[in-house]
C-alpha cells in the first residue's frame, strides 16, 4: 500500500513541476559551446532558382551565429588555421541545415530542419565515438505560396535565433 501511495505522490508531483524546472531551460548539449561549423546541404534546384540557395543559407546562418558571440569556423579555414584540431576537441560540433523538398499533396511544405551534431561517447563502449545530433528544429513552410522565398529565408533564419537563444541560456 506504502508503494502505491509513494507512486501516486511522485506521479502527481511530476504533473505539477513544469518541464524546465528541473535544469532552468538549460539545454546541457550546449553547455560550454564556444566553436562550431556550419553545414549547408545542397537546396533543390527549384528554390536555387527562386534564389534561396545553399551559399545564402551558409552564409546567413554563419554571420547570425557571429553577431551572437559564437566563434564560427569555415570548412576551409578550419583546416588552414588549425581550427579544426580546436573543433575536434570540443567534439567537433556543427550546425547542419537541410531543407527537404515537398511530396506532392494538397498541403505539402518544405521542411528546414536544423541540427547541431557534435561527437559523443557510447556509455557501454567509452572507445566508440559518433556525431550525433543533439539540439534540433524543424520548421515546415507551405510550398506554393507567393513570397516563398523571402518566408524560406524569415523562417530559416528564426530556427538560428530559436538556436542562438538556447545556448545563450545554457550558457549564463
Amino acid at each position: 500500500m506504502l508503494r502505491v501511495i509513494l507512486a501516486a505522490f511522485f506521479l502527481i508531483l511530476a504533473a505539477v513541476i513544469p518541464a524546465g524546472a528541473a535544469d532552468n531551460g538549460k539545454d546541457p548539449s550546449l553547455d560550454g559551446l564556444k566553436i562550431l561549423m556550419v553545414v549547408a546541404d545542397p537546396v533543390d534546384a527549384e528554390l536555387e532558382g527562386l534564389g534561396f540557395t545553399s551559399e545564402w543559407v551558409q552564409s546567413a546562418v554563419e554571420e547570425k551565429l557571429k553577431t551572437a558571440g559564437l566563434h564560427v569556423a569555415s570548412a576551409e579555414a578550419g583546416i588552414r588555421l588549425g581550427a579544426g584540431i580546436k573543433l575536434k576537441r570540443h567534439g567537433a560540433p556543427y550546425l547542419n541545415v537541410t531543407v527537404d523538398t515537398p511530396s506532392q499533396g494538397a498541403e505539402h511544405s518544405y521542411l528546414i530542419h536544423l541540427a547541431l551534431r557534435q561527437d559523443a561517447k557510447l556509455v557501454r563502449n567509452s572507445a566508440l565515438i559518433r556525431s550525433i545530433p543533439t539540439w534540433v528544429l524543424d520548421i515546415r513552410v507551405k510550398a506554393g505560396q507567393t513570397g516563398l522565398v523571402e518566408a524560406m529565408k524569415a523562417r530559416t533564419l528564426e530556427g538560428v535565433e530559436k538556436f542562438i537563444s538556447a545556448w545563450k541560456n545554457s550558457n549564463k
